[in-house]
């Protein structure tokens, strides 16, 4: 279960902004944007902590050899979801930040 909800949380924290980025013209409000990254971000958030409740379910049952088999994988996975979801959600941040500035003139 942990397992699976990690998975499909990560895949929705990608999904969310490039949906986002699809969609995205000039009369895209900016509130629109930040819950999208914010709904990102949380969605990795939570993926993040359900993998770390599976590494302490197997320290409490003590399964000492599937922990050593699974931490090197998870640490890796851990780390490519984090730079994703930073490098899929930095298109709609730069975007809102460009939005939000009168013109000078």
């Amino acid at each position: 279960m942990n397992t699976a909800a990690s998975l499909l949380l990560g895949l929705l924290a990608w999904i969310l902004p490039l949906m986002s980025l699809a969609r995205l013209k000039r009369t895209t409000r900016i509130h629109a944007l930040h819950r999208t990254c914010f709904a990102s971000f949380l969605c990795c958030a939570l993926a993040l902590a359900f993998q770390l409740h599976y590494q302490l379910h197997l320290v409490e049952m003590g399964d000492w050899g599937a922990l050593e088999d699974t931490t090197g994988a998870i640490c890796f996975a851990a780390g490519v979801l984090l730079a994703g979801t930073v490098l899929v959600n930095l298109p709609l941040l730069l975007f809102s930040a460009g939005e939000g500035r009168e013109p000078e003139g």
